[in-house]
């Protein structure tokens, strides 16, 4: 591969780091995280190596946050199968009025539209993951999309069970609040992770075929 040595540009994908190479394909200059090189020794950037049909384009960082949208995504959905579980034993168990309160929380048309959300961003990250796998274009919007609906989400829950806590019995209430906030800890901060990754430069590239 030809280098560059003492070139004074920056890597089209990294504004901060200079570039020794030059895509023969595209004409921009790239770091050397960002070049591959052909059989015949060409530098190709990975955005063109994908459009061109090269096997193994995908960079490792794509790799492990693609595996982590499919892992959350497999956990999430079957969360909503021992949730619908855990209805039916609640339903089946529940005797006096201080379940009542735990009642309206899973149950009605309310209960089942969020369940049913939850249900579906959870598909999404999961399909996410496959998308970043298989480097295909509407991955990225379907991980922005995915950040939005969970943030959504968090807060839809949060000012559900919010709203009737003084009415949920007290030996209950320590369990229920940090299950909660324990949750939208970890939502926020996995869609700021996907967030932040989906949009660098580099990423970009990979699934702009």
């Amino acid at each position: 591969m030809q280098q560059m040595m003492g070139s004074h540009n920056y890597c089209h994908n990294h504004p901060k780091r200079a570039a020794f190479y030059k895509c023969e394909n595209c004409g921009e200059y790239f770091c050397d995280k960002c070049i591959l090189t052909s059989g015949d020794g060409r530098p190709v950037c990975r955005g063109c190596a994908v459009q061109l049909g090269w096997p193994n384009t995908r960079s490792g960082g794509l790799t492990a946050v693609g595996i982590i949208a499919i892992i959350f995504g497999s956990i999430g959905v079957l969360s909503i199968f021992f949730v619908l579980m855990s209805q039916k034993l609640v339903k089946n168990l529940s005797r006096g009025a201080e379940y009542e309160t735990m009642q309206k929380l899973s149950e009605g048309p309310i209960a089942m539209f969020f369940l049913i959300f939850t249900a579906c961003t959870w598909i999404l990250l999961l399909c996410s993951g496959i998308g970043l796998l298989k480097l295909k274009r509407w991955a990225f919007g379907a991980v922005v999309t995915y950040c939005v609906l969970d943030v959504f989400q968090i807060a839809v829950n949060m000012i559900r069970t919010f709203s009737i806590l003084d009415s949920i019995p007290p030996f209950m209430r320590g369990m229920i609040v940090g299950s909660l906030v324990g949750s939208a800890a970890l939502g926020l901060a996995l869609a700021v992770l996907f967030l932040v990754f989906i949009t660098r430069p580099a990423i970009r590239t990979q699934l702009r075929a």
